[in-house]
This record gives structure tokens, sequence and C-alpha cells, in this order.
């Protein structure tokens, strides 16, 4: 980092907030500042740093060389607005905000006073602290905004531990949609999958439990052979049989399931095609199936 890059001040408290600076502490940064909307999770979060906290970020802000502001997305320019307002950001500053979805045009009001602007999205999930704060080691961030503040904040990720990824501002929304289906929807699929076999008389923890050397398996192959070469199952050997008995099964059950496995089989059969398991012709009648309203037997 440039040497004047070494203290920073936290916007929201919440678990990225409160994770990223963990990490940048235990890095060498220096904290200086906690604001929250809670007195009481700033203090919280503060008292760990010996640093002042309140609820006016603009009083804290101007004592940083870096203002990141980890509030939720639909706060993130009102936040930047106030404090431009009340002469919270100081020229030459890096502010940034942690959004994936959300430009760092958000953060406009920074530039008024000199501020390069930028967001800088860790590709990673946030369900505790302390544990991802372990897991920004080599993790990917993706960085979008002023060219001069991607410059300092690749040397911010750099000391994390993490990977740059410069996205384009028109980018960022599809950049974002496809963290949440590798995340939040990977989730989703195995709580349905834990769902079906809570219909086959498992609880949830046995289903977990019996599902959790399949889903290793099957994330180990991924990283071996990629993605496409991984897939296997009935979609990929054309098993039109199997399908239609697991098409007839969940006609029995609620209607989501059906939905969310008839759209995931015709995805997978166009992956079948690319890998040349299937061909054109027999990866289309698939499809097929999948697209009819009922089951086929």
């Amino acid at each position: 980092m440039q040497p004047r890059d070494r203290t920073v001040c936290i916007v929201g408290a919440g678990k990225v907030g409160s994770t990223l600076a963990l990490a940048l502490h235990t890095r060498g940064y220096r904290i200086v500042g906690v604001a929250s909307r809670s007195a009481e999770s700033a203090r919280s979060l503060g008292a760990g740093f010996g640093c002042p906290s309140g609820t006016r970020p603009e009083e804290l802000t101007r004592a940083a060389d870096v203002v990141l502001i980890t509030t939720p997305d639909r706060e993130i320019a009102a936040v930047a607005r106030d404090v431009q307002a009340r002469g919270g950001f100081a020229a030459g500053q890096l502010v940034a905000h942690t959004s994936g979805a959300t430009p760092a045009a958000a953060l406009a009001p920074a530039r008024e006073s000199g501020a390069p602007v930028v967001s800088i999205h860790p590709l990673q999930s946030f369900a505790d602290v302390e544990p991802a704060g372990a897991r920004l080691a080599g993790c990917y961030f993706g960085l979008e905004g002023d060219p001069p503040a991607i410059a300092r904040a690749r040397r911010l990720v750099a000391d994390l531990g993490g990977i740059p990824l410069v996205i384009k501002p028109e980018d960022k929304a599809l950049y974002h949609a496809a963290a949440c289906v590798a995340s939040n929807y990977l989730v989703a699929v195995i709580h349905l999958a834990v769902e079906m076999l809570g219909r086959c008389g498992l609880s949830r923890d046995d289903a977990l439990e019996a599902l959790a050397p399949l889903i290793d398996g099957t994330w180990n192959n991924i990283r071996a052979v990629g993605v496409v070469p991984a897939l296997t199952g009935p979609v990929c050997r054309g098993d039109r049989s199997t399908l239609a008995c697991h098409l007839a099964a969940l006609s029995g059950q609620p209607q989501v399931f059906d939905r969310v496995y008839r759209v995931l089989g015709a995805y997978a059969a166009g992956m079948a095609e690319e890998r040349g398991a299937l061909g054109a012709a027999q990866a289309r009648e698939i499809v097929s199936l999948f697209e009819e309203g009922k089951p086929v037997v």
C-alpha cells in the first residue's frame, strides 16, 4: 500500500464490516473509527480496536485514509450523500463500498470532496465473522470504480491475501448474479435435496449427513477435472426411463420440487451436449422431456 493508506474507518458494523475490520487489523492496518446505525454494534466492534465509535460517520471518517462503507446496498448512496454533506470526506481519501451489485458511482458524493471511489466486493459468504476472515486469503475481490481507486484497492486486496478481479460497471449485476447462483442458490439446491430425503423419512440432520460425502465428492471432481467433465447421472447418460421415474415421483410432491428439477435438468442436458456425452438430437429429447407439463411414464 501507499504509506498513507494504513488507517481505516468502517461505516457499517455488520458481518462484512466486522470481518474486514478484523482482517485488516490483523494485517497491520489501524482501525480509527467504527460507525453504525446501532450505537451498540459500533461500540462493540470499536472496542476491540480501542477506537472511537458512534452513529454519526462524518465525525469519524475524516481521520481515516480509507473509508469502507459496509452498509446494506440500499443505504450506500444515502450514507455517501450524508457524509459528504456534513464534511466527512477529505481529498485523497480512498472511499469504497463492499456491494457486489451496486456500482461505485453510488459513492459519487465523495468525488466532490476529491476522494476517488471504488467498490471492493469479496467473493465470499459471511455467515459468521472470525472464520470468514480466515477465508479471505485466496479469495477473489471484485473491483470496480475510478482507475486511481482501483490501483489502491488492488494493494489493499493484496494485503488481505486476496486476488483482484476488475469488473466493468455494466457487468456488475451479472457478476453479482453469478455469485448468488454459486453461493445462495447452491445452499437452496442442497436444502431442496434435504427436503426430498425428508419425504423418504430422514431427519434434516441425517439427510445432510448422508448427502455430505456426495457433495464433497462432487466438488472435488469439479476441482480436479472441471465443471462440464464432472457432470454425471441420468441426464448425462441420456437415461430417459430413470428421468421419467423421477418426474413421476415428483408429481406427488410440492410443485416447486418439480419445477426446480425440470429447470436444472434441462440446463444439465445442455452441459451433457457440450461434454459430448449426448448428441444434439438426444439433448433435445431430454430437454423436451423436462419441458412437458406432466410426467412421461
